[in-house]
């Protein structure tokens, strides 16, 4: 078992912080997006993505399904 990671600031501040910082121009959310697309194509489970995110399972199933439909063409 790993050592629990102790952190100088709020860890729950500091996710919010990111995801202000990914939100706010239209290439940090494009990043945002393909990792959270490469977590899921890298075998990780959608259901778990919205803990850590705040995205909608809904959300990335379908930005998950627009990569297979760029695959079709």
């Amino acid at each position: 078992m790993s050592p629990k990671r102790v952190y100088s600031r709020d860890p729950e501040k500091l996710l919010e912080e990111g995801r202000q910082i990914v939100s706010s121009n239209e290439y940090g959310r494009y990043i945002y997006r393909v990792v959270l697309v490469n977590f899921v194509l890298a075998g990780n489970t959608v259901s778990c993505v919205p803990e850590m995110s705040g995205v909608a399972v809904t959300t990335l199933n379908g930005w998950v399904g627009k990569i297979g439909e760029r695959e079709r063409l």
